[in-house]
């Protein structure tokens, strides 16, 4: 019961005999409620409203689907907010099976509902289907009301190849001229991942320090040790990061991907994702002729032993050439003043 009728309620307390008295009158009719202490007496009365108000539906014989989802699934996903949202937007799917008894419910009506789901849902929805359903017969099956899960044998669809997206060199100059132009935090990820192929979670934990003088950057890598490595940055992407607050945006996934969109927005190019700018790093550098070790140096993706033939010296002027020449292949000389042509033209096609 909110604050304010607990409020209500006590105003409405006296004493009576030996202990308090609570009274309440809703929908017209007078309740009441006596306990030796006044915290009692409006507890009391609190349950004697919630039940006359809001009465329990009876159970029925046979349970169905949809009696046992809104009884007794849903209340029980109160503290798993994320989840509770996802089962209720999801409800809509199980129209076929919410009048069917519990116990008639087999894994093969599970299956068919999946299969007919996969071909006209995405293969995700269909996991979060699943994942739904057999969350609530495990449910079921702890309050005894069925024998077993029947969607615990149930096989997904075959998950589709994820498609390799990645940006071509006039797309990522354009979005990198406009968020120069705007200002925009984006413009950390689109050089740093972009151009220089600097994993998504380690550009989030760079700091000023990390720079040296002479524009070497320590990256610290998330994942492996040899992810902790060393790259010369480019002069010309140096500049267009410069005086830029790190560690970027403080730090969420979520942050650093809305500035992206924001940035895309009315260009006619999708928003690039997670993966897009460091996927569209490595490409550019193959297309260039980057030899495979050095290109697994620069993205972090090498042992130590395949750099093993490699002094330092000459691993850190093999990845300062290579990165320059992807820098200057993306933003050659007046990239600044041709960009915005380039825009309208993607515009106008």
């Amino acid at each position: 019961m909110s604050q304010s009728s607990q409020k209500s309620l006590e105003k409405n307390l006296r004493p009576k005999g030996n202990g308090w008295e609570a009274r309440a009158t809703a929908s017209g009719k007078a309740y009441s409620a006596y306990a030796p202490t006044k915290a009692e007496a409006v507890e009391r009365l609190e349950q004697k409203l919630s039940e006359a108000l809001y009465p329990k539906p009876s159970e029925p014989d046979s349970p169905t689907f949809g009696w046992f989802w809104e009884t007794a699934y849903i209340p029980s996903l109160e503290h798993r907010k994320p989840m509770r949202y996802q089962a209720i937007s999801l409800k809509r799917h199980f129209y076929e099976i919410s009048n069917k008894p519990l116990v008639e419910i087999t894994r093969r009506d599970i299956q068919n509902l999946i299969n007919t789901k996969a071909s006209t849902l995405g293969w995700w929805t269909v996991k979060a289907l699943h994942k739904i359903l057999h969350s609530f017969f495990n449910l079921a099956e702890a309050d005894e009301l069925i024998p077993g899960n029947p969607a615990r044998l149930v096989k997904l669809p075959r998950k589709p190849p994820m498609e390799q997206r990645i940006l071509a060199p006039a797309e990522l100059r354009i979005l990198i001229g406009l968020a120069a132009k705007k200002g925009s935090p984006s413009i950390v990820p689109l050089v740093l991942t972009g151009l220089c192929g600097i994993g998504w979670e380690e550009i989030r934990g760079i700091e000023p320090t990390d720079f040296s003088r002479s524009g070497i950057l320590n990256v610290r890598g998330t994942k492996t040790a040899y992810r902790h490595r060393k790259l010369p940055i480019p002069s010309k992407a140096l500049g267009l990061i410069a005086h830029r607050t790190f560690p970027l945006l403080g730090s969420s996934n979520s942050s650093v991907i809305a500035a992206l969109q924001r940035v895309a927005e009315g260009t006619g190019i999708a928003a690039p994702g997670r993966n897009v700018l460091r996927h569209t790093c490595s490409t550019m550098l193959q297309e260039l002729g980057c030899p495979k070790e050095i290109r697994n140096l620069i993205l972090g993706h090498s042992g130590r032993d395949m750099a093993s033939h490699y002094s330092h010296s000459e691993m850190m002027r093999q990845k300062s050439e290579w990165l320059t020449s992807l820098v200057d292949a993306v933003l050659p000389e007046g990239w600044e003043s041709s960009w915005e042509s380039e825009l309208k033209s993607l515009r106008a096609g």
